[in-house]
């Protein structure tokens, strides 16, 4: 009876096909997926990791994350991997990362625990995007909102000179 060895290979390629379509989807998301252990190493890097950091998988798997992040923020990397080993999740984490030219770049990043087949923490995956165009806009629109501001004010202030004055000229 080869009924079980039947069941099992098709388990095998239904799990096949399942792991190949996951990887897929890292690999043409246009957001930058990666994944490191618990020491901070990469262990995997995506195509939007080599188009948003400059640097290839050959450069970033194998070597720490530390790599991307601005010096005063190493500290940052410690909280997240002491949350990671309690289990807990980093949701939408805005900060900056630095890419192989030296650009800093303003990101959102999610960062989530993986467990190996015991459920204790293994490693970490980390969904990251480039928030600086964002950022820019934001910046510009709070720029215009003050000149706007200190042109009301400017106004307000011509109005409150203007009607004495004109009740002077009147009375001259």
């Amino acid at each position: 009876d080869i009924t079980q060895i039947k069941e099992s290979e098709n388990a095998l390629r239904v799990s096949s096909k399942r792991v190949g379509e996951l990887a897929a989807i890292v690999e043409s998301s246009d957001d930058v997926v990666l994944s490191k252990d618990l020491n901070g190493i990469i262990t995997s890097w995506n195509k939007a990791a080599v188009r948003v950091f400059g640097y290839s998988a050959e450069e970033t798997i194998g070597s720490s994350i530390l790599k991307i992040i601005p010096e005063n923020l190493h500290s940052d990397e410690k909280v997240i991997i002491e949350r990671l080993r309690a289990g807990l999740r980093v949701e939408h984490f805005e900060t900056k990362r630095l890419t192989k030219d030296g650009q800093l770049l303003d990101v959102s990043l999610t960062v989530s625990p993986v467990r190996d087949e015991n459920g204790q923490v293994a490693g970490a995956s980390k969904i990251l995007r480039d928030i600086s165009a964002r950022k820019r806009l934001e910046g510009s629109l709070l720029q215009t909102e003050k000149i706007a501001a200190t042109g009301r004010m400017a106004a307000t202030i011509a109005h409150e000179i203007n009607n004495p004055l004109e009740a002077v000229v009147n009375l001259l």
